[in-house]
């Protein structure tokens, strides 16, 4: 689809399974580098898109000093593409927008995620909107105050 992509994608079936699971594994090297070099700074996953995805599944990794994820117009995987039960994310802090008209990632996968994100308990503040694969002014508003929550429960 020309530009970087974290993994191969087929709009209609979602992430190439062996590219999602090796972009997984970069990432989690990435985050437990930035966290040996940094372990009193808490840090916030934040993705759109694509990147909405690996903050996503990162966070079931429940990395120490990740203290919530915000994923802007993205979706969950299916479980076995997690590093870690979706369980794992009971009380976690998660930020979630998503179009109803996006053209790139259908509304559905987004409504499925949300879903399987309440019924694992986690924090989610949820936000639909009607921008395409875009991020509305007013849910950047919303995701700086809930920013600052996040910031404000970190130790």
């Amino acid at each position: 689809m020309g530009g970087f992509a974290w993994y191969e994608f087929t709009p209609t079936l979602g992430p190439q399974e062996e590219s999602l699971r090796k972009a997984t594994r970069a990432l989690l090297v990435t985050l437990e580098d930035i966290r040996e070099g940094h372990a009193e700074s808490p840090t916030v996953l934040l993705g759109f898109s694509q990147g909405a995805l690996m903050a996503l599944v990162a966070s079931t990794a429940r990395l120490p000093n990740v203290k919530g994820v915000a994923a802007l117009s993205g979706y969950l995987p299916k479980d076995d593409l997690l590093p870690g039960p979706l369980a794992s994310l009971r009380g976690f802090p998660v930020f979630q927008t998503h179009a109803r008209n996006d053209f790139m990632l259908p509304f559905v996968f987004a409504e499925g995620a949300r879903d399987r994100l309440i019924k694992a308990g986690a924090d989610l503040t949820w936000i639909e909107h009607e921008s395409g694969h875009t991020i509305p002014l007013d849910a950047m508003d919303r995701l700086g105050t809930w920013l600052e929550r996040v910031a404000n429960l970190a130790p």
